[in-house]
């Protein structure tokens, strides 16, 4: 019969006049003039389209710049590439000292890279070696690097861990074989002096001097006479702006060293103080007759033992 494929047509007709079309998507003016999104370049195309990290680096005349630059690298070529442009550019041009910015702008690439605790050290001794101001800043990140005294007092909780120390090398020997440096430790002291500024500074200098004679005739007891003499005077004015300034120095804490080192360094000077990154292998005890006065009371002698990560000047 007819009757069926005609109805199925019809039925068809109708389902196709009845389908609603797909709406159309509406884009935001903001989407629609917004730039393209920028895609990761490949490492090998990323070495090809920038010059060298040291070479990069000269064209930022301040550290702040320079390691915003490196972090605005991240997006485009990756956080290694960043990374080694911070590194081996912005920080090896040295005097890099921009250690908040670095713990919080770079914290993951610091607990997650070898090297990256050195580096963080170099920082500290650029800054000048303030141990427990700077580990302040270090510690509020969460970053595993402590102090002398902490360890000392805490040996188990603290075995294993980083250590930045400012100490001078009073003895270098060899020992069974190893190298061992007998270190004290320093601790950073501020000093303040009020003195007058140069800028705005004024004053004169002034001199005189003279010589004139006398001669009398009496008939007293002074008789007569003659006498002269002479002076020279000088003198000197001076004025201008006071200012307070501070000066670094450091001073023996007491507590002594035995730090391990691979092999003999050249470059490892003693009775100056140097930063050292060392790991804390514990503590060496030791039985000493306290002062006579206290009779045979034994003091107990501890010398922390560690070995050397990395030093840097200060």
């Amino acid at each position: 019969m007819l009757y069926r494929p005609i109805a199925a047509a019809l039925c068809a007709l109708s389902l196709f006049g009845c389908a609603t079309a797909k709406p159309v998507e509406k884009m935001s003016a903001e989407e629609a003039f917004s730039s393209a999104p920028q895609t990761a370049v490949a490492p090998a195309r990323a070495a090809v389209a920038l010059p060298a990290p040291k070479e990069w680096a000269q064209q930022f005349r301040r550290d702040v710049e320079c390691e915003a630059a490196a972090r605005e690298l991240g997006p485009l070529y990756g956080r290694q590439t960043a990374w080694k442009y911070l590194t081996e550019g912005c920080i090896a041009k040295g005097g890099f000292t921009l250690l908040k910015h670095l713990c919080d702008n770079w914290t993951d690439d610091i607990l997650s890279r070898p090297e990256a605790i050195s580096l963080l050290a170099g920082v500290v001794g650029a800054r000048g070696g303030q141990v427990k101001s700077d580990l302040t800043i270090i510690q509020s990140k969460r970053i595993p690097v402590f102090d002398l005294g902490s360890a000392v007092n805490q040996t188990a909780a603290f075995k294993g861990r980083y250590l930045l120390v400012v100490g001078v090398i009073d003895q270098i020997k060899d020992s069974k074989g190893k190298i061992e440096l007998m270190i004290s430790e320093q601790e950073a002291i501020t000093n303040q002096a009020t003195v007058m500024s140069g800028d705005g500074m004024r004053g004169s200098v002034s001199r005189s001097s003279g010589s004139g004679s006398a001669q009398w005739n009496s008939t007293g007891i002074a008789g007569s006479g003659k006498a002269s003499g002479s002076y020279d005077r000088s003198g000197s004015y001076v004025s201008g702006k006071m200012e307070n300034r501070l000066t670094n120095a450091f001073e023996e804490t007491g507590q002594e060293l035995i730090v391990r080192i691979k092999k003999p360094d050249p470059f490892l000077r003693t009775e100056r103080p140097i930063l050292f990154l060392l790991r804390f292998d514990g503590l060496l005890t030791k039985d000493t007759l306290a002062d006579e006065n206290e009779g045979e009371e034994v003091a107990r002698r501890r010398t922390a033992i560690a070995t050397l990560i990395s030093y840097h000047d200060i």
